[in-house]
């Protein structure tokens, strides 16, 4: 009798066994590549996580997602190699093939957020601002990544990720950092005794002048309005390209239409000692007055010591500009200041009106420090009531007072329609104030303070 192909039983078992040992070299091919490709990824994750762990604390959940999946490759290899010829008939390599393939997985994205951290960039700074007696370190970066800064007496990083990143030093004096686990280092100083600050106001998402600004100063005053909207997106470019120097930052109207405290981390009212300078920052807007001079009069004491006490708002105590001064807020701040002569008041910084105006009230100065990128106000339009228009691109002494909006005019000194920013000198025996034309660093005025 004949028979057909594989009718027998031993047929049938050998056709089993070609089966099995297709089967296996599939899945051993399959652990092969997944071996290989998983170990070209883990073994460079481990040396750079651990490099960056040992000198920055940070990548150590990557550290060890890449070394427990190095461990299961090792393992899942030397187990196919000594007992390859029991996996042939066992589930054990089916098994060890879908682990093997979820690490090779788990290990591509591990890498990736290596990379992506790694090729992380700034957008914008790292802004330095003066906070109490600690700075605060702001950056922006290009992609989502951690929040990693390094000093002599700080390693903090976060696991979370973000494109905008802050971290707080316990430190004001200096120091040198360096963020996002890069090599270039910043250095933070303030120094001993301060020579010059300058006062900038307005910037309105345009960086022109800021990013060009000779750095010559030790550190900056911004009087509100960094943004339009209110976005954080336009706080970024308004700092794009900003000189490494300290800054301290009062809140505008148009900042408040965002979440401005995301950026700026101060409430609207606040004093800030730098050396020995005096700094009450306020919200004073019409209508909306009263907290801040609740502030100013519960707090003044804090300035008794201080050689020199600056006011910084953002909304003008008089102006020549498109909205004015509002006579109670102009009002309450002169009896402030008259109500508290133990007080050594030099100055009034504010913003708000797009051009530069001075006034000088008693031994005071109020200045409206001008426009540092917003479009500048054309005061000589006919579009403004009369009170408010200017013969000419600039005025100069004393103004005629035709309404309280003009509040303060016969205190004026000179205004003009230009991109400014104002630099406080100071010296052993007064303080020089000097305003300059952003566009062509010309100098437009300067004025002299004894003391």
């Amino acid at each position: 009798m004949t028979t057909t192909a594989c009718d027998t039983e031993q047929c049938q078992t050998t056709k089993k066994a070609s089966q099995s040992e297709h089967k296996y070299d599939k899945y051993f091919m399959t652990n092969i590549v997944a071996l290989a490709v998983t170990l070209a990824i883990d073994v460079p994750v481990i040396i750079y996580s651990s490099v960056m762990c040992a000198l920055q604390g940070m990548f150590i959940l990557n550290g060890i997602f890449g070394a427990v999946s190095f461990l299961c490759t090792i393992i899942l290899c030397l187990v196919e190699i000594g007992q390859k010829k029991s996996l042939k008939t066992s589930k054990l390599l089916l098994v060890s093939t879908i682990i093997q393939v979820t690490l090779l997985l788990f290990s591509i994205a591990v890498g990736i957020n290596t990379i992506v951290f790694y090729s992380s960039k700034l957008s914008y700074g790292p802004l330095a601002f003066i906070h109490e007696d600690k700075t605060r370190i702001h950056w922006g970066s290009n992609s989502k990544s951690n929040t990693v800064l390094n000093s002599v007496n700080l390693d903090y990083s976060e696991e979370t990720v973000s494109r905008y990143h802050s971290v707080v030093v316990d430190n004001n004096q200096e120091f040198s950092y360096q963020i996002m686990g890069k090599s270039k280092k910043y250095d933070y100083s303030l120094p001993p005794a301060i020579n010059k600050f300058v006062v900038l106001t307005d910037i309105h998402s345009n960086n022109r002048y800021l990013s060009n600004m000779a750095a010559d100063y030790d550190f900056c005053v911004l009087c509100g309005d960094y943004s339009n909207s209110g976005k954080y997106g336009e706080f970024q470019q308004s700092f794009v390209g900003m000189p490494q120097r300290p800054i301290l930052a009062v809140v505008g109207n148009h900042d408040f239409r965002g979440d401005y405290h995301q950026f700026l981390q101060r409430p609207v009212n606040f004093y800030q000692k730098v050396r020995d300078l005096g700094f009450f920052y306020l919200w004073v807007q019409e209508g909306d007055d009263a907290a801040a001079f609740q502030f100013l009069n519960d707090n003044a004491h804090l300035a008794t010591n201080d050689k020199h006490v600056f006011i910084v708002v953002h909304h003008p105590i008089y102006s020549t500009g498109e909205f004015g001064a509002d006579i109670q807020i102009s009002q309450q701040m002169e009896q402030f200041i008259d109500s508290h002569p133990q007080l050594k008041f030099r100055a009034v910084f504010s913003g708000h009106d797009h051009q530069f105006s001075a006034f000088k009230r008693n031994q005071q100065y109020f200045f409206v420090t001008g426009a540092g990128g917003g479009r500048i106000d054309k005061m000589t339009s006919k579009s403004y009531a009369e009170e408010r228009q200017w013969p000419e691109k600039e005025l100069h002494g004393p103004l005629a007072v035709l309404n309280d909006e003009c509040y303060g005019y016969e205190y004026h000194i000179d205004s003009w329609m230009q991109f400014t920013r104002t630099e406080v000198n100071f010296y052993t025996d007064k303080i020089v104030y000097q305003v300059r034309n952003l566009k062509n660093n010309n100098i437009l005025a300067s004025y002299e303070q004894q003391f």
